[in-house]
């Protein structure tokens, strides 16, 4: 899909959306020397994906007390796209240290994951992985502390288009480089884990804010994420992109 084929408000966004759509990410400690490094939690340069065959997927806590009874996460969401292209919710108790497997075996892509019932903690005691049934592939997690996941990792349907409208970004390294990248082209078409950079922004002083208007537009079926960068190792980088979905 082109640009020329979607009618924007004043505002620069596009008169047909569904809904409101944001991605938070963090990345706790860059490694230096230049390297780009995906804006999430799990600690290693690239996230990665669950089969595209579909899978089977392991949530645990490093922690005994994010249990059904216990006193952090009781109960986590998992919002995911199977196979068929449709996103799927499938909740689970947590059993602290002891692992429980989703019951969907059809997991292709991870659309959110955050807590949905927590104890007298208010937040995860320990740090809740969801993992492939092996327990090896760590594709996303909720940090001690949180009831969210911080990845910015978003793979889209088919048939649904997400229109980015501004990100916000922060850290605490100047020079940081920061890079929304797609595997798709402006024009709209889509090179799956081929990863276009789309939007370079570098951090000076503080927070940098650019808005897009008309809005960036990412084509259904494409991948969406941000990665940073710097020579100095250690900074920090947190994101929020904010736009809006038409659900197909």
């Amino acid at each position: 899909m082109s640009y020329s084929q979607t009618a924007f408000n004043t505002d620069g966004i596009p008169n047909d959306v569904t809904r409101k759509a944001r991605i938070e990410g963090h990345l706790p400690s860059i490694i230096g020397g230049g390297d780009w490094h995906d804006v999430w939690e799990g600690g290693t340069q690239i996230t990665p994906e669950p089969s595209d065959s579909g899978a089977q997927l392991l949530i645990r806590s490093t922690s005994g007390n994010d249990t059904v009874a216990g006193t952090g996460v009781q109960r986590v969401l998992l919002l995911y796209i199977n196979t068929a292209g449709e996103t799927v919710s499938e909740q689970l108790d947590m059993a602290g240290t002891t692992g429980v497997l989703t019951t969907a075996t059809d997991i292709v892509s991870i659309y959110d994951f955050h807590s949905t019932l927590v104890g007298t903690n208010k937040v995860a005691v320990g740090t809740i992985t969801l993992k492939n049934s092996l327990d090896t592939i760590l594709y996303n997690q909720i940090t001690e502390g949180g009831n969210k996941s911080l990845c910015t990792l978003r793979h889209l349907r088919p048939n649904d288009t997400f229109y980015i409208t501004s990100i916000v970004t922060s850290g605490d390294t100047k020079g940081t480089d920061i890079m929304l990248r797609s595997d798709s082209t402006d024009g709209g078409e889509v090179y799956p884990n081929v990863w276009l950079f789309a939007v370079p922004i570098t951090l000076t002083e503080g927070a940098v804010t650019p808005t897009f208007s008309p809005a960036l537009e990412i084509p259904g079926g494409a991948r969406v994420k941000i990665s940073a960068r710097s020579q100095v190792g250690g900074g920090t980088v947190s994101v929020f992109v904010n736009g809006w979905l038409r659900e197909g």
